[in-house]
């Protein structure tokens, strides 16, 4: 049972997916009134379609029907084909925000995911609609199209986000070579509509180079139709030599005339009728009164031309090398096993082919055309054998990094550049650590970033004279002579740092532009890094540490006369500078 607040949150979604199915319902071609067809003609390309052979040649809209049929006409092609659906419909999608620091995009992107991936074919769901256009890849020359459903001109590009997808029959849409209307959409009343790019995802496999073609490829069910037409012949020549109740031997004595053989074949053929025979049969035995003792055995019912299991296994071999799937994965061996290496490497080239091809071209089409910029498609393959693996690799490179640097090999920033290169992290966690550590992303000191002459550091860092003087800033001279902190200027300063920081915030939350945001990104942390200089140099907190010397300092005491400066520069005991006198300093690295 719902509570309250549940069952308003259900009707909620329930309501945002319905109101997106009718209003995809009223935008698709050849649904919206306004959308205006183009005259009826002819296709663009014109063939001369053979007869007599298997299939027509390539290509022709009759090849494709033709395809069309004849793999749901052959087991062996319906097997592979369905597996291969089965493989690549099951490595479920993901919308993901190219950024996971900032919430709204999170937000955005669990919101799409279920909208759009349950709204697609017009509520039919995802698995649906990208099942149908699966299908249509591996059996049609032509391909498989998604017309992509949203608002703004019905012949220009969408406007604002899409709404919906849903798969469109390959048959009716014909490639035109334009780079803004690349397809033509012929639906169930003849009218023919322009489908602008931004409006449809379309693809091929193995997309010929003939420039007239448009495209057009060579599918999986081509690459394998004969193979496949050769396994039917063996199971419709076995079926015809077994499946018609043929005798299975003849024994004839001596002296036999034909009369009297033909005579002996029609009574074994009725007495097996009158017994309800349908398939099996006995041996026809005839006798002779010829006084000559011999008998000759003829067998009738043989499959001597064939090995099947072997004319069946290379045969389904050859379909999956032409499907680009492995072997196992469309015709398991029975009684066959391989090692576990060998089944790893077999997944791996699995994965490497047919199903990463289609993913991949998916996902660039369908970021560019159906998603904003800081949210990305991915697909997940679900393979626990292969996490695992990875996890065990990563935890070794872990421990090798974890190794060098306490034995000083390599620096924190070494260690993270070797993690972004194994790709144990992203760039994004990259910078944003060394954001954290007071570094931008080629390493340089954030502290730089203070004399940069750009227009948004120069705005949000200039905010205070001379901020990087910290010991002109915040040290006074003594009664004694000594130069020590003065806690009102550097609570003024302090002050100071957080009041920025706060318009650095305000001015984070106005930014749409990207690159902009990234840089006042920068500036937020550049002012962290400031404030932490300040009381480093005041004595308040300790400065870090590098790796290789913790072991070495176990007792590390804050002494007043020597208080830590900040990167760059040196305290007055520290310089030996007459007490009293400022100490300009810059920032180092």
């Amino acid at each position: 049972m719902f509570n309250a607040f549940e069952e308003s949150e259900l009707i909620k979604k329930t309501g945002a997916v319905e109101s997106i199915v009718e209003q995809s319902l009223a935008l698709a071609v050849g649904n919206d009134e306004s959308k205006k067809p183009i005259e009826a003609g002819t296709n663009f390309l014109s063939w001369v379609v053979r007869t007599g052979d298997l299939v027509p040649p390539w290509w022709s809209m009759a090849r494709d029907r033709k395809l069309s049929t004849i793999w749901k006409e052959s087991n062996h092609l319906a097997i592979a084909v369905y597996n291969t659906q089965a493989k690549i419909v099951g490595i479920a999608p993901r919308i993901i925000p190219r950024d996971t620091s900032i919430t709204e995009h999170l937000e955005q992107a669990e919101e799409l995911s279920k909208n759009l991936l349950t709204s697609a074919g017009f509520g039919r769901g995802w698995e649906v609609e990208y099942s149908k256009f699966v299908e249509a890849l591996i059996t049609q020359d032509n391909g498989a199209f998604m017309e992509i459903i949203g608002d703004g001109d019905p012949i220009g590009p969408i406007v604002g986000s899409p709404l919906a997808v849903r798969h469109l029959d390959s048959s009716r849409c014909t490639r035109t070579g334009h780079p803004i209307y690349p397809v033509i959409y012929t639906d169930d009343d003849g009218k023919r509509y322009m489908l602008h790019r931004t409006r449809i995802i379309y693809m091929s496999q193995m997309p010929s180079s003939i420039k007239e073609m448009q495209g057009v490829g060579f599918c999986a069910v081509s690459r394998s139709v004969e193979i496949a037409q050769t396994l039917v012949d063996i199971i419709r020549y076995k079926q015809e030599r077994l499946g018609s109740r043929p005798h299975n031997q003849l024994l004839i004595g001596k002296g036999i005339t034909g009369k009297q053989l033909m005579l002996a074949l029609r009574q074994t053929e009725d007495e097996l009728s009158n017994r309800g025979f349908t398939r099996y049969s006995r041996t026809v035995a005839v006798g002779s009164e010829n006084t000559e003792i011999g008998i000759d055995k003829i067998d009738l019912n043989h499959m001597d031309p064939f090995d099947e299991e072997t004319s069946m296994n290379l045969g389904m071999f050859a379909i999956s090398s032409a499907f680009g799937m492995d072997a196992e994965e469309l015709w398991p061996v029975g009684g066959k096993s391989s090692g576990k290496q060998e089944a790893n490497m077999k997944r791996m080239r699995s994965r490497g082919r047919l199903p990463a091809q289609i993913t991949s071209e998916l996902i660039s089409q369908f970021n560019y055309k159906v998603l904003p910029q800081h949210l990305a498609l991915v697909f997940d393959f679900r393979d626990d054998e292969e996490d695992m693996q990875q996890a065990n690799i990563r935890d070794i490179r872990a421990r090798n990094r974890e190794r060098d640097l306490s034995t000083g090999a390599i620096n924190v920033r070494g260690a993270r550049t070797r993690m972004l290169e194994s790709g144990d992290i992203d760039r994004m966690t990259f910078e944003q650590m060394e954001l954290n550590d007071g570094r931008l992303t080629d390493g340089t000191n954030i502290g730089i970033l203070f004399f940069h002459s750009d227009p948004v550091y120069q705005r949000l860092l200039n905010f205070m004279d001379s901020p990087l003087q910290i010991v002109k800033n915040i040290f006074k001279v003594d009664e004694f002579g000594s130069s020590v902190v003065d806690d009102v200027k550097l609570d003024e300063a302090l002050v100071k740092i957080q009041a920025q920081r706060e318009e650095v915030l305000s001015v984070m939350s106005h930014t749409s532009s990207r690159r902009q945001g990234d840089k006042v990104k920068q500036c937020y942390h550049a002012l962290d890094w400031l404030e932490q200089q300040y009381n480093f140099a005041a004595g308040k907190i300790l400065p870090p540490v590098p790796m290789q010397q913790r072991r070495q300092r176990t007792d590390i005491r804050v002494v007043p006369e020597e208080v830590s400066p900040a990167v760059g520069e040196q305290s007055p005991a520290q310089s030996g500078a007459v007490q009293g006198e400022n100490v300009p300093t810059g920032v180092g690295g």
